[in-house]
C-alpha cells in the first residue's frame, strides 16, 4: 500500500452560487400525481494557489433530493503541464468523455429524447465516482486519459485535433471492467466537425462491444448541424441511428 501527497494550498477563497426553479408539467388529463415540482441547487467553489504556483479548485453541489452532496470534484491546474481532476462524485474528468459527443445541439442531443435514461450509442467511459483524469494540450492537439478502480482498472483515452481552422477531429478508446471473468467492455469513437459563419456540422461513429457475443453491443452513427441565427437564437437538426 502506498500514498502520494502532491501539494497543499497555502491560501484560498470560497464562493457560493445557486439556482431555483418551479415547473408545471402535464401531458394527459388521465395522468395521476402532482404536476408541480421545484428544482434547486447550491454550488460551493473554493480555489487557491499551491506552493508551486498551480491553481487548485474544489467544487461541491448540494441538490435537493440527495443526502449530502450531488457533485464533488478537485482540480489541479498545472498550466502547461496539464490539468488533473479527481471526481468525488458525478463528474467525468476526461478520457473518452472529452470526445464522446461532438454533434451540435441547440437544446438537447437526440439520445436524451428517448424513454431510456441510458445514452445509447454514446461511449460512456469510466464511472464518475473516485475517477481521476488528466488532460494535456500541446499545440493543436489535446490528449486526455482517465482511470477508475472497478472490476480491474477502467481506463479510457481521448484525443482532439484542431490544427485546421474550423475543423475538429476526435478519437477515443476505452476498456471498462477489464477484471470481469467474462471479459471487458471495449468502446471506440471517431468524429469530425466543421464550423464556419455561425454554422456547425458534425459526424460521429461509436462502437461499444460487451463481453462475448452479446446482443447488447451498440453500433451508432450520429450526425447533425446547427446554426446560430443571432446571439439569442440557435437552431439545430440531428439524427442518430443505434443498432
Amino acid at each position: 500500500a502506498g500514498s502520494l501527497v502532491a501539494t497543499s494550498v497555502s491560501a484560498g477563497e470560497m464562493g457560493v452560487s445557486g439556482g431555483w426553479s418551479w415547473s408545471y408539467d402535464s401531458a394527459d388529463s388521465d395522468e395521476v400525481g402532482n404536476p408541480m415540482s421545484m428544482g434547486n441547487s447550491v454550488t460551493f467553489t473554493g480555489s487557491g494557489e499551491t506552493d508551486q504556483g498551480w491553481t487548485a479548485t474544489y467544487k461541491m453541489e448540494l441538490d435537493h433530493g440527495y443526502s449530502g452532496y450531488d457533485d464533488q470534484s478537485l482540480t489541479l491546474d498545472m498550466g502547461d503541464s496539464g490539468k488533473l481532476v479527481f471526481s468525488g462524485a458525478s463528474v467525468t474528468p476526461g478520457g473518452i468523455h472529452m470526445v464522446n459527443d461532438i454533434v451540435p445541439a441547440a437544446d438537447t442531443p437526440v439520445y436524451s429524447m428517448t424513454d431510456s435514461a441510458v445514452a445509447y450509442g454514446i461511449a460512456r467511459g469510466a464511472g464518475a465516482t473516485s475517477n481521476v483524469g488528466y488532460t494535456l494540450t500541446f499545440g493543436d492537439v489535446t490528449v486526455s486519459a482517465e482511470m477508475m478502480k472497478g472490476a480491474g482498472t477502467d481506463r479510457t483515452f481521448g484525443v482532439k485535433y484542431t490544427g485546421v481552422e474550423g475543423l475538429t477531429l476526435v478519437a477515443g478508446q476505452g476498456d471498462i471492467n477489464p477484471g470481469y471473468v467474462a471479459g471487458e467492455t471495449q468502446e471506440t469513437t471517431f468524429g469530425a466537425s466543421y464550423s464556419t459563419a455561425g454554422a456547425t456540422i458534425a459526424y460521429q461513429i461509436t462502437d461499444i462491444d460487451y463481453p462475448g457475443a452479446s446482443a447488447a453491443d451498440e453500433d451508432s452513427t450520429h450526425m447533425g448541424a446547427s446554426f446560430a441565427i443571432n446571439d439569442d437564437l440557435s437552431v439545430s437538426y440531428a439524427t442518430q441511428t443505434t443498432d
